[in-house]
This record gives structure tokens, C-alpha cells and sequence, in this order.
């Protein structure tokens, strides 16, 4: 039998999910860790990346990588970076 995955940042697992809740963004690391981490421009970066590879329009990418980081969409990802830095 396989083992569990397990975020490589705080640890939780197929198992035992954050509190609060979570969902795997990439087979090492949960929602709630990949939001704690990025920035706007990181974001901004990855949109770039994803454009280009897709060929989508840059709105669309915005939201692929802000989804690939578990947010819902750009627009929620910068709401909840901006108010995590206002805090």
C-alpha cells in the first residue's frame, strides 16, 4: 500500500488535512501552504510563463496560476495577499 502524501511545508496528509482545510496544488504541497507562500508578482510571473506555454490571454493565465496556488481565482488571490500583508 502506498504511502500518504504529505505537504513538504507543514505536513499534513491525504489523511489528515490543515485546519481549516486543504487540497493538493502539487503532489508535495497542500492549498493552504502554496497561498501562505506567493506574492503578486510571483503570481504575475507565472501568468507570463502559463501564457506562453497555453497560448491563452493573459487574464485567463492569471487565473491558472492563481488557481494552480489553490485560490479561486486572480481576483481572490490578490484580495487575500493584499489583506494578508495589511495584517
Amino acid at each position: 500500500m502506498n504511502e500518504p502524501r504529505r505537504c513538504r511545508d507543514c505536513g499534513c496528509t491525504d489523511l489528515q488535512a490543515c485546519s481549516g482545510g486543504c487540497h493538493w496544488v502539487s503532489q508535495d504541497q497542500c492549498s493552504a501552504c502554496a497561498q501562505k507562500n506567493i506574492t503578486i508578482d510571483r503570481l504575475k510571473r507565472a501568468a507570463k510563463r502559463i501564457k506562453k506555454d497555453r497560448g491563452i490571454q493573459h487574464a485567463k493565465a492569471l487565473d491558472v496560476a492563481a488557481q494552480e496556488h489553490g485560490f479561486s481565482n486572480y481576483v481572490h488571490a490578490r484580495r487575500t495577499i493584499e489583506r494578508r500583508a495589511h495584517a
